[in-house]
């Protein structure tokens, strides 16, 4: 009688090739919210001298956006150019904008977004974000610096983040 053999074979078998790479996902920084998953690293990749935003290139790299049409917003730069930004949106937040409305470079803006992984024990939840702590006697804490203008003080940076 022939020997018989059972062979179980999974994708977590397979030879890992290059372009097997984990997906990250970015979460919002101020609200916590799903912004978009990558096959990058976005701290790898180069910077945009005029806003220090990060540039990812859709054509090399798998990007999910998880984010809303934020309009079209125009700056004027210092050497007196004007820029047109297709924002992308977390809720009301920007993350992120293209040059052009369907542009195949994203840039993400810097320190918009942030990679920290969920807590296993919440997975039916939204992750908080890292600059918002739990105080003592239960109570919220979140860093804020301020701003004093003439008429008015203006939040500058939530700091901790």
């Amino acid at each position: 009688m022939p020997k018989r053999t059972t062979i179980l074979y999974t994708s977590s078998d397979g030879i890992k090739g290059a372009g097997d790479n984990e997906l990250i996902p970015y979460y919002c920084k101020f609200s916590g919210r799903h912004a978009f998953t990558s096959d990058v690293d976005i701290d790898t990749l180069p910077r945009r001298r005029a806003d220090n935003s990060r540039i990812l290139d859709q054509s090399k790299h798998t990007v999910r956006l998880y984010t809303s049409d934020g309009g079209v917003k125009l700056l004027r730069r210092k050497d007196g150019a004007v820029e047109r930004q297709h924002r992308l949106n977390v809720g009301r937040l920007p993350v992120a904008y293209t040059a052009e409305a369907e542009g195949q470079l994203l840039y993400v803006m810097d320190g918009a977004v942030t990679a920290f992984t969920k807590d296993p024990s919440a997975s039916d939840r939204i992750p908080v974000p890292p600059c918002i702590r739990k105080g003592e006697s239960g109570s919220t804490e979140v860093v804020l610096e301020l701003e004093d203008r003439q008429q008015h003080t203006a939040v500058a940076k939530i700091t901790g983040c």
